[in-house]
């Protein structure tokens, strides 16, 4: 599986991609919405994990441009700091598949794609 992963926080890219390669996945990773839209059109991913605030447009308006006019069929996993039950809420119903709280319990960032995969 390839698991696409923006996030501006370079030691939290090293980390998921440390995790995710561990289990075996491919990992393309970036750091801003701009080089996400590129690489989604190019690796085409099986799955995104999208931080939220971002340099250029947010993760939560990168969810709703591939939901609503793109590539709907990816499933997008938002991890965040941010813990506000809102942002939840309105990630939920603009398409996300999961909404994981930084800082991330791997474990269960692991288990939760397997389950969405298992689900698509």
């Amino acid at each position: 599986m390839k698991i696409l992963v923006i996030d501006d926080d370079e030691l939290i890219l090293k980390a998921i991609r440390h995790c995710l390669k561990a289990n075996q996945w491919e990992v393309i990773s970036v750091q801003n919405s701009i080089q996400a839209l590129e690489a989604i059109e190019v690796e085409r991913p099986d799955l995104i994990l999208c931080d939220i605030l971002m340099p250029g447009f947010s993760g939560l308006e990168l969810l709703s441009l591939l939901k609503n006019f793109y590539l709907n069929t990816i499933p997008i996993i938002i991890i965040s700091s941010l813990k506000t039950t809102e942002l939840v809420l309105s990630a939920k119903k603009m398409g996300a598949a999961d909404y994981l709280f930084k800082p991330l319990n791997f474990k269960n960032l692991v288990k939760r794609i397997r389950q969405i995969k298992e689900l698509a």
